[in-house]
């Protein structure tokens, strides 16, 4: 999917998936051009991106709003590139709600930009998040759990602030599983600011 513009009101769609493989054009998705606009996704498997693309970012964005409606919504991004810089997905619009908890899913990386308003929470399963907004998880009504409690991740977790240092809002923190603080810029230092549950493993 490349180019697509959503310049009405409200979109329905079962999912997004980006093919980001080659080329130097950006494949992206623009929200409803008002601000009150919803594009909603409603399959459990909402967005999935695949990136062996280093050139360009597959890209959310726009004034409007994307809505995660199932109750178990999945954001999966992938790469077969080693060591890749450039992320594979990035959410600049607002996730304005969520069925459930937010899954990021998938060996690769995840920008998440927007002061969104989910009050779901987000876990991160597998790979990397890039948070660019103190508000990136969401309200301090969920809680942002770092691992899977039941199903160990398949590669390393790592989280950091992209494009400047971050201290996130008091979002609850839950760590279920080891992680990395990622990046060596100044611009990748993070604070989780809200309270932190290490659980039950001496960690």
């Amino acid at each position: 999917m490349a180019g697509l513009t959503t310049a009405s009101t409200n979109y329905d769609l079962a999912s997004l998936t980006f093919n980001n493989n080659g080329g130097s054009a950006t494949t992206s998705i623009v929200l409803p051009g008002v601000a009150t606009g919803v594009l909603r996704l409603s399959a459990a498997n909402a967005i999935t991106a695949a990136s062996d693309n280093a050139g360009t970012v597959a890209t959310i964005s726009g004034t409007g709003l994307l809505s995660l409606t199932n109750v178990a919504p999945v954001i999966s991004t992938t790469t077969n590139i080693v060591s890749k810089v450039t992320p594979d997905l990035a959410i600049t619009g607002i996730i304005s709600a969520a069925g459930g908890q937010i899954v990021k899913a998938g060996n690769g990386s995840l920008v998440l930009a927007a002061a969104n308003t989910f009050t779901t929470g987000l876990m991160l399963q597998d790979g990397a998040l890039i948070l660019n907004n103190a508000a990136a998880l969401g309200t301090t009504a969920g809680t942002f759990a770092i691992g899977d409690s039941v199903t160990a991740n398949a590669v390393p977790l790592t989280i950091l602030a992209g494009s400047a240092s971050l201290t996130t809002n008091a979002i609850p923190v839950s760590v279920n599983r080891d992680f990395t603080f990622g990046g060596t810029a100044s611009t990748n230092n993070l604070n989780l600011a809200g309270a932190i549950n290490l659980g039950a493993t001496t960690r």
